[in-house]
């Protein structure tokens, strides 16, 4: 059989004619000097893509390149929990003798494989990483991301702990005045977060008019109105209650609360403080189980989201309310 192999060039010319997928040849039919010439250019390809991805990463700093990657995040709860799993990710690979941008999808399942915590701190990890890849190979930076189709952790249903009314009035009474809080707006925080719903990270841009509000969270707008108990709860605060307060020390204090309070039997859980949303989002819920008001209370993009937001919770199954 004589075989042609004019039909285009090994490394892909865009010139080249392309033939029909029938018509290729096959490296059974071709000759020994033609196996030969097809293993050289194969090779040449081979290593022309691995030098180039060598020129790339001794060319570019990881670590500006991290910069440039949060700053598309809009979201300042996002971009910290990105940079903490990129963080990690960073740590395994100077371990490992693996340079970020040379990185192979072995090195990330290794990575994902050797991650410790909650499920929902090592999927945060492995989100942030992908996100990080994802948006370097958009930007030409790699070839490939490294990051394909890591399995994410599964969170069974005993791990979220949403609190009573009765524990969240509980943790609202103790954290007034409370030493280690340092003043009561640690307590207004709670209930804005517990009776309407907000992420902490929405707290900093809260501009309150009356009982209407405005803020963003998750680097999207949200506005509504407030229930009137924390309307009389914010009137003292001015139209910022929450401009001068960190997320991160509302979320450290109010831990060290729940933490003091499950050790001395108060509440059963040491909480965080998304569990107080989902206490808001499962009283809501029971109300009239109107997902469609509630995904619009919650400020979800979808309903779908809520469905999901509250089966996860195990309020769906729920046939009477607590």
């Amino acid at each position: 059989m004589k075989t042609d192999l004019t039909l285009g060039s090994i490394d892909g010319s865009p010139n080249a004619p392309v033939a029909p997928a029938a018509n290729l040849p096959r490296l059974a039919d071709l000759t020994e000097g033609q196996r030969k010439q097809v293993f050289a250019d194969a090779v040449r390809v081979r290593l022309r893509k691995e030098m180039d991805a060598q020129i790339t990463a001794l060319s570019e700093s990881v670590n500006v390149l991290i910069d440039e990657f949060l700053r598309t995040r809009r979201s300042h709860q996002t971009r910290i929990r990105y940079r903490n799993g990129i963080r990690r990710w960073i740590a395994y690979c100077s371990s490992s003798g693996v340079h970020p941008l040379l990185a192979t999808p072995k090195d990330a399942d290794l990575f994902a494989a050797q991650l410790t915590g909650a499920p929902a701190s090592v999927n945060s990890a492995i989100s942030g990483v992908s996100s990080f890849y994802a948006t370097l190979y958009k930007w030409g930076k790699i070839q490939r991301t490294p990051f394909i189709r890591i399995a994410r952790r599964q969170e069974s249903a005993c791990e979220k702990h949403i609190p009573t009314a009765k524990e969240v009035n509980q943790i609202i009474i103790r954290a007034d005045g409370h030493d280690f809080l340092r003043g009561s707006i640690y307590k207004e925080a709670i209930m804005a977060m517990a009776y309407r719903g907000f992420r902490v990270g929405a707290l900093p841009h809260l501009m309150v008019n009356g009982r209407r509000f405005t803020t963003t969270s998750k680097g999207k707008a949200w506005q509504g109105e407030l229930p009137p108990r924390v309307v009389r709860a914010l009137l003292p605060m001015g139209k910022q209650p929450f401009a001068a307060v960190k997320t991160g020390t509302i979320q450290t204090a109010f831990k060290r609360l729940t933490r003091r309070l499950t050790a001395a039997g108060v509440i059963a859980h040491a909480y965080s403080v998304h569990d107080l949303r989902h206490f808001y989002a499962t009283s809501e819920y029971r109300r009239d189980r109107d997902l469609v008001r509630v995904s619009r209370l919650l400020n979800h993009a979808d309903v779908k989201v809520t469905t999901k937001y509250l089966h996860d919770l195990g309020a769906m199954e729920e046939r009477h309310g607590r």
